[in-house]
């Protein structure tokens, strides 16, 4: 008599086929049984023999385990950023993921101890009950909570980490859908970001985005009819511009007219795109129904509506956390990284995509590497590189054999302005009262700026008589940096 495996869990299983994509007539003739076999083990009127449940597995790239373990606790109904009405089942496979993200960061949370969760708590209960100075209001509270000021973010996706929200940012194949995210029962908040488009100013967006969806809506379920998700996707849309772009701080830097090369001068600074800028300027109400019809027309005509210039300039931002923690257990003899498919029970490439590793950095088998020996002559420069510039999470011993994640501060990036001072000009920090030096000449205070600018890594930002942004040139550790705006 065939032995069955009574432990067999049909929800695990409904799982992996969204996630794989992959219909019960398909998942039938792959393992080998009837589509009728399949259904009936999806309702546990059957159940599936050792040797079925190990074809299954490795169909489904998981272990055979994982079928057998009961479900992690449920996480809210997301919340996804796109188009409610085609992609119902686009929706189910990137809801699996999301729920696969949490279960992972569940399971290392057994040997470490995140960031708390430290996101601002608003009453809402309903949508329709959202003002626009409610947004406004909201967006500047996460500000003053994480000592974020008035500048540029420097690291959205940092920021949100140490907030405690665990961020993962993956291929999904499905450019439609930009991003989405939810709530465990213990109050954690999960993010997973979309990464098909491989753009650094709309992954930025997307991350703020998703905040504001955490944020606003954390009492109000993830809406089923379209009038309710157009209006909290507009919500989301309207906190990420209040978040990444102040009021005061962003205005005072337009210059007037508002022109496309005059916000093209401050995406780089910003790290916010044209098109979201102008948006923004419109919410705010520096722009008005015609101006925006202007930029709008003229953007289209010049850069169409789906890129912009310097949209290379800036590199997507990668979640830490995940990554830094399974280095962290390897490191110290906790978990090996051989054994963490099958602790965490899903496959090397599903953990290396969730947990933010390099491609090939789990699933690449390992070369045998052979040492040469090479001359180094004495006059070779030594190249050190400082871990001090990444703030992010470092590690400390706890009780026995539990590491705990300690939060580092994040600060906003001080970029360095020249600006006018009692008839000279001066140079002068981001968010500092005094300047740093004063010049006879603006020539000698941009040649100061960019000296500092070189060694700290920062953008140097340069101001008219007027007070307005005139360039800027980046010095930041870009790997594809900006070439200076002005000579």
């Amino acid at each position: 008599m065939t032995k069955v495996i009574a432990n067999f869990e049909p929800a695990r299983l409904d799982q992996a086929l969204s996630a794989r994509g992959l219909t019960a007539v398909e998942f039938a003739a792959r393992v080998g049984v009837t589509p009728t076999t399949v259904s009936r083990w999806r309702n546990r009127a059957q159940l599936p023999s050792g040797e079925q449940l190990s074809k299954a597995a490795s169909e489904l790239r998981v272990s055979a385990q994982w079928l057998t373990r009961p479900v992690s606790q449920a996480l809210a109904k997301p919340y996804f950023r796109g188009s409610i009405a085609p992609m119902k089942f686009d929706r189910a496979m990137l809801g699996i993921r999301v729920e696969w993200l949490a279960e992972v960061a569940g399971q290392l949370e057994a040997y470490v101890d995140y960031p708390p969760v430290n996101v601002p708590r608003f009453g809402f209960a309903k949508a329709s009950e959202i003002s626009d100075a409610d947004i406004e209001t909201a967006a500047q509270a996460c500000r003053e909570a994480w000592g974020l000021k008035d500048g540029p973010i420097a690291d959205v996706v940092l920021v949100l980490e140490n907030a405690g929200v665990i961020v993962a940012r993956e291929e999904t194949g499905l450019a439609r859908i930009e991003g989405l995210s939810t709530w465990n029962q213990d109050g954690r908040p999960f993010v997973l970001l979309c990464a098909d488009k491989a753009n650094g100013f709309r992954s930025r967006f997307d991350a703020a985005h998703e905040l504001g969806h955490l944020v606003l809506h954390r009492n109000i379920s993830a809406p089923a009819d379209a009038a309710t998700h157009k209006l909290m996707e507009h919500q989301a849309h309207r906190f990420a511009g209040a978040f990444l772009l102040p009021a005061k701080s962003f205005c005072a830097e337009v210059s007037l007219p508002v022109s496309l090369q005059g916000l093209l001068l401050l995406k780089r600074r910003w790290g916010v795109s044209v098109a979201a800028m102008i948006m923004r300027l419109v919410a705010v109400g520096m722009v008005g129904d015609a101006d925006y019809l202007r930029l709008i027309k003229l953007r289209s005509a010049k850069w169409g509506n789906k890129q912009e210039p310097k949209d290379d300039e800036l590199s997507p931002e990668m979640p830490r956390l995940l990554r830094r923690t399974a280095e962290l257990l390897f490191a110290n003899g906790v978990l090996s990284q051989a054994a963490l498919p099958e602790v965490i029970g899903i496959s090397l490439a599903d953990l290396e995509s969730l947990m933010g590793f390099d491609w090939g950095v789990l699933t690449r088998p390992a070369a045998d590497v052979v040492t040469l020996p090479v001359p180094m002559p004495a006059s070779w420069p030594l190249q050190t590189r400082s871990i001090a510039s990444e703030p992010s999470f470092v590690a400390r011993r706890a009780a026995g054999t539990s590491l705990r994640l300690v939060e580092e501060s994040v600060m906003s990036r001080k970029d360095i302005h020249v600006v006018t001072h009692d008839g000279d000009w001066a140079v002068r920090r981001e968010g500092a009262e005094r300047a740093s030096s004063v010049h006879g000449t603006k020539a000698e205070a941009m040649e100061r700026a960019r000296d500092l600018g070189r060694r700290d890594h920062v953008e140097v930002v340069e101001h008219g008589r007027n007070g307005q942004i005139q360039g800027s040139n980046s010095y930041g550790n870009d790997p594809n940096p900006p070439k200076d705006r002005k000579p």
